[in-house]
């Protein structure tokens, strides 16, 4: 159901990620991203922090707001070998082909995006391409009781809203600068997007962004 997208090997820190685990994290039963480890306000491992202060929300992500910037962090730690910003989260974007089909969910997201990739990506046993497509994504809406529910894959099969923002390259390779989309698929009441690859890095943590929808 998630395509295979290379970020293979990358250290995800803080404002970028946190550790790697070992790959193979798949998926639970009905979608739902598996449980994250719950590190309110403690750091998160690894050297030194950057675009962060190394605190995890309860859902285990690094919080970001609109405009802040995150990073992926080369193997050792020292430097980002991406950098990428939200720049726009739009609800029930204007779809330009008039035949859209509905959101499966309840409602299509427009994700905007700034990626700036160096020339450190793919040496050193970081991964040659990063991805931000939409099988990297998770909404989390709030449970019966007002709590939030674990993240849910905000795709799905059949989604086909053509943006006025071109979507992202599938497959952002070293020394790029590329702005642009990301379609979602979420239900009505998500409170928090995320953008979390640890179905192919087995990363330990995403980043997210509180929503209102």
């Amino acid at each position: 159901m998630a395509r295979a997208c290379a970020v293979l090997g990358v250290m995800l820190l803080a404002a970028g990620l946190t550790g790697c685990a070992a790959l193979g994290s798949v998926l639970a039963p009905g979608g739902l991203l598996p449980p994250l480890p719950s590190m309110v306000g403690a750091p998160t491992s690894g050297p030194l922090q950057h675009y962060s202060d190394g605190s995890t929300s309860e859902r285990g992500n690094i919080p970001k707001l609109v405009g802040q910037k995150a990073g992926i962090l080369s193997p050792d730690g020292r430097s980002h070998v991406v950098t990428f910003t939200v720049t726009r989260i739009v609800t029930d974007p204007h779809c330009l082909n008039q035949a859209a089909p509905a959101p499966a969910n309840g409602h299509y997201v427009e994700v905007d995006l700034d990626v700036v990739t160096t020339a450190g990506m793919g040496i050193e046993g970081s991964g040659p391409t990063v991805t931000f497509g939409p099988d990297n994504w998770f909404f989390y809406p709030p449970d019966g009781d007002g709590l939030v529910a674990g993240g849910v894959g905000a795709f799905a099969a059949g989604d086909d809203c053509e943006l006025s923002v071109p979507a992202l390259p599938d497959a952002i390779r070293a020394s790029q600068t590329v702005s642009g989309s990301v379609l979602l698929d979420v239900r009505p009441g998500t409170v928090y997007l995320s953008y979390n690859p640890q179905l192919v890095c087995g990363c330990d943590d995403g980043w997210e962004w509180p929503y209102a929808g």
